[in-house]
């Protein structure tokens, strides 16, 4: 009888010892799956940052862009100004600038 009521009690462990196996394999299941998808959240979660810092420094460059064509145009309508304006000034300084550059290459 002893033997009997220890092999149900096994029997029974058994049985228990399966079916919380099979539970916890179900649930390491679900977490598989919830951590792939938290995974591809995070994923295109930082996607959308990286794409929304890449829009804001193209704007940012754009901008510089702008400013820079601005003063660079100004720069160019100043200059023609003055050499309209003023030709043998232009034209003097620009002698000058050349025989300065000549003598310092010709000292390397």
């Amino acid at each position: 009888m002893a033997a009997q009521a220890a092999s149900e009690t096994t029997k029974k462990a058994a049985e228990q010892a399966r079916t919380a196996a099979g539970e916890l394999a179900d649930e390491l299941a679900l977490l598989k799956m919830q951590v792939e998808e938290l995974t591809a959240e995070l994923a295109g979660h930082g996607k959308q940052k990286a794409e929304a810092a890449a829009r804001q420094m193209a704007a940012t460059a754009r901008e510089g862009y702008e400013k820079a064509a601005e003063g660079a145009s100004a720069a160019y309508d100043e200059t023609e100004r003055l050499v309209t304006k003023r030709p043998a000034t232009t034209l003097a300084l620009a002698a000058g600038l050349g025989v300065l550059i000549g003598m310092a290459l010709s000292r390397r």
